[in-house]
């Protein structure tokens, strides 16, 4: 028997830091690669940081002081959080989109916040999935496939390296591209800080690596389209910074291993059925969402029901590889 790990205000700012410290180094990563790929990209890139974080602190701020609280910015550590929720918001939104599409998500993801705060006492979904999604919907023909990186991909991928792709040197989805290389340091370092949740982390990555492979042999689509279709966009950058992050994750070690499972499940359907781009959003709403009420029912972990589970999964991807075999 297991129970859930216990989180003291000190780990948990140190945990906050060491995010902090990854997203400003992807940020600053960042920045550098648009301004060698386009100055205007990189005065956008600019702005979107600067006003989503404006934004934040602006809302912190009103919300302490409508609570009559003390506010207080010497202590930098006060508005680590803040600023990471800027950062990323600024990072996932495209930057080719106007500025209404970052002002609104910021707007959502601080109304999800404060909603689940007072309904649950808790965050039951990473309201930085909620507010992007929000903006998604509302403004959904101002994100077309035209506004991202993905239309420089669509027909054209062979026009482009690996090592392009591996070191971001395109315009990507976001400020960001998609910087694996960078990607991988960030992981690894979010891991050995227990920043973000290593079992989840590690069993999403096998999950998305065992579908690319099983579409791309067992399909006709080539594994340059498949490697377009499911990792490219916000699909990375979500697997290290917001599908393992703890505050919105389950606790108990079997809804952690059926959360791995069911956020790639949904987010490749999602993907590859509906060519929804921001399908690695809506996929981490909906899993968050399950795990959150599955968790009601279950208490304690049990090596048990580890291994029921993990039989149970073996058994489902062996139908699918019927089913793509028979297709």
């Amino acid at each position: 028997m297991q129970s859930p790990g216990i989180s003291t205000i000190e780990s948990t700012l140190k945990k906050r830091m060491n995010m902090h410290i990854t997203i400003l180094g992807i940020t600053v990563l960042s920045l550098l690669i648009a301004l060698i790929i386009n100055r205007m990209f990189f005065l956008r890139g600019i702005i979107h940081i600067g006003l989503g974080t404006v934004l934040v602190i602006s809302i912190e701020w009103g919300y302490l002081w409508l609570k009559k609280q003390p506010v207080s910015f010497k202590q930098y550590e006060l508005w680590v959080q803040p600023i990471n929720t800027a950062l990323l918001i600024a990072l996932l939104t495209p930057v080719r989109a106007t500025y209404t599409v970052l002002i609104l998500a910021v707007v959502f993801t601080y109304l999800s916040k404060y909603i689940m705060q007072w309904l649950f006492q808790r965050q039951i979904i990473n309201p930085i999935v909620l507010g992007l999604i929000g903006s998604q919907l509302l403004l959904g023909q101002r994100l077309n496939i035209s506004e991202t990186f993905l239309s420089l991909f669509e027909g054209q991928l062979s026009d482009f390296s690996y090592w392009q792709l591996l070191f971001g040197l395109y315009e990507g989805f976001s400020i960001s591209s998609t910087v694996f290389i960078f990607l991988a340091f960030a992981a690894g370092y979010l891991i050995i800080s227990k920043a973000i949740d290593s079992m989840i982390f590690t069993h999403t990555m096998v999950h998305l690596i065992v579908w690319t492979v099983l579409i791309a042999l067992l399909t006709s689509l080539s594994f340059p389209v498949v490697f377009n279709m499911i990792w490219l966009g916000p699909a990375a950058f979500t697997l290290v910074f917001l599908i393992p992050d703890m505050p919105s994750t389950p606790e108990i070690k079997e809804s952690r291993i059926i959360y791995a499972f069911l956020v790639v499940w949904v987010y490749v359907f999602f993907r590859i059925q509906f060519g929804l781009i921001p399908a690695a959003f809506f996929s981490l709403a909906i899993s968050q969402l399950v795990m959150w009420i599955t968790e009601r029912f279950f208490t304690r972990t049990h090596k048990h029901y580890q291994k029921m589970i993990v039989a149970i999964m073996i058994v489902l991807y062996a139908l699918i590889i019927l089913r793509l075999l028979v297709a």
